[in-house]
């Protein structure tokens, strides 16, 4: 494996990055609208997983998806398949940001250190260390999933 990317390889890092760093600032204004609200983490941030599976789709649909599946039939299958592919990594990133911020709020409740402002930055601190490890294991499954047995990219 070679440890410097090619540029292509680096563009296409660049340009899934940017559509991750877009959703991980989704999840957390729509988490801390939430938690403004007074909603549990769970809740706030099971509706940001739902906004972000939206415009995660609307985003693969222009970067990544051929262009040529444009009738109302074809987008909804797509954005089945699309939901089907990325549902173990919504489902992990949900639960590692839950369980991580109940624990961890509890841990901070006994020591009397949690402020709306600690589990705020509790919680943003989650979602984005674990979109950043789920966007690369991702980037990586894909990769070789998509690549054929000598390693190159198969045509979409």
């Amino acid at each position: 494996m070679k440890l410097i990317l090619s540029r292509e390889r680096t563009f296409e890092v660049a340009k899934y990055a940017g559509g991750c760093a877009f959703n991980i600032v989704i999840k957390i204004l729509v988490t801390a609208l939430f938690t403004a609200l007074a909603a549990p983490v769970w809740l706030g941030y099971f509706c940001a997983q739902l906004v972000v599976l939206v415009t995660g789709y609307l985003y693969h649909s222009r970067v990544t998806f051929r262009p040529e599946l444009n009738g109302r039939k074809e987008r909804g299958i797509n954005f089945l398949h699309f939901t089907a592919s990325v549902l173990a990594f919504k489902i992990a990133d949900y639960l590692l940001v839950v369980i991580g911020v109940g624990y961890i709020s509890r841990r901070l409740e006994e020591g009397d250190l949690l402020t709306p402002w600690v589990r705020q930055g509790l919680v943003a601190g989650l979602i984005l260390g674990t979109s950043g490890i789920i966007f690369f294991i991702r980037y990586f499954c894909y990769r070789i999933l998509f690549s054929d047995r000598t390693g190159k990219e198969q045509e979409r």
